[in-house]
């Protein structure tokens, strides 16, 4: 998916993508790929990175219960990343965001401008301005 959407959900999507003959892991495909989005819902989707969103930009947006992260190398502004399995977001920037219950932690290798932090079960590298 690429372009933008507004006041959307994005429910249940499964990425896969197919790695020599007859292998699939789950990577790019079906999912928010290098959006805009704005005021969106992301939740129960897969990948194997970024399993919300993989690049693009979200604004007051919600993700949740997402697999293989909630979002991978994205922009994020205003947004919710909750009970996602892996870090909530990876190789990302936030601003003014609030990430609570992620799995793999909060963030891994991310940015956070004035994000709250709250109850995750592990912790990754941050770069906090």
């Amino acid at each position: 998916m690429g372009g933008g959407a507004n006041n959307c959900t994005l429910k249940q999507l499964h990425a896969e993508r197919q790695l020599g003959i007859g292998s699939v892991w789950r990577g790019e495909g079906r999912r928010a790929y290098n959006c805009i989005l704005s005021n969106c819902t992301l939740s129960g989707n897969s990948a194997y990175r970024g399993g919300g969103a993989y690049g693009g930009s979200l604004n007051n947006c919600t993700l949740t219960n997402n697999s293989g992260a909630g979002t991978y190398s994205s922009t994020l502004n205003n947004c919710t990343l909750a009970n996602n399995s892996g870090a909530g977001a990876y190789y990302s920037t936030l601003n003014n965001c609030v990430l609570s219950g992620n799995s793999g932690g909060g963030r891994l290798v991310s940015t956070l401008n004035n994000c709250a932090l709250a109850a995750t079960p592990k912790e990754g590298r941050v770069i906090a301005r």
